[in-house]
């Protein structure tokens, strides 16, 4: 992956404004020790190329172009105003409400007939690896519970399920992690805020 930027600048063709900082370190847990600044006039969006020949910025991933290049010792942060962010979680809400409707509601919105009305006594989510993930995390969010404060589910079974997925967090990616720095996935840039 590269760890491109994944979410478009304000302005990809300028960044006054936005912060390149060099860390020195970071540890499992997280603690960072920050080095030097990197002067806005020593890097730039790019859709990729060098800092002296870059290529236009016309879709994601964006790059950023470092005069001299990278330092394989260093590690980078960004803090950048983006636009148009993604839409995360409503999947979570709608597995949710359609497991109400089929257990709460004779009929939709529209008027259509719940074909199973009456018939749901129990429901048990059960998912394993990525599925499971997911069922960890839409328990841990407390989705468990629809609008009208009835329990969806009466039991969970994640199954190898390591981790939860990232679906609620400002600025999220459908594959990010909870984890600091596991092996082989780094996480977004970061965004400070919207435009």
């Amino acid at each position: 992956m590269g760890n491109p930027i994944p979410y478009f600048p304000v302005d990809p063709t300028k960044n006054t404004g936005d912060t390149l900082t060099t860390h020195l370190a970071e540890t499992i847990n997280g603690k960072i020790t920050v080095g030097a600044v990197v002067p806005n006039s020593d890097w730039k969006y790019c859709g990729g190329g060098t800092f002296d020949a870059p290529t236009p910025v016309t879709a994601l991933p964006v790059n950023v172009c470092l005069k001299g290049g990278f330092y394989p010792t260093k590690l980078y942060q960004l803090a950048y105003k983006v636009k148009d962010p993604y839409v995360l979680g409503a999947g979570t809400a709608a597995f949710r409400d359609v497991q109400s409707f089929f257990r709460y509601e004779a009929k939709d919105d529209f008027g259509t007939a719940n074909p199973v009305f009456g018939h749901v006594r129990k429901a048990i989510i059960r998912g394993v690896s990525q599925s499971g993930n997911f069922t960890r995390h839409y328990l841990f969010l407390g989705m468990n519970e629809d609008e009208a404060g009835h329990i969806v589910h009466d039991g969970a079974w994640p199954l190898i399920a390591g981790r939860r997925v990232a679906n609620n967090s400002r600025w999220g990616q459908p594959d990010g992690v909870l984890e600091p720095l596991p092996d082989g996935e780094r996480g977004p840039a970061v965004v400070e805020e919207m435009a």
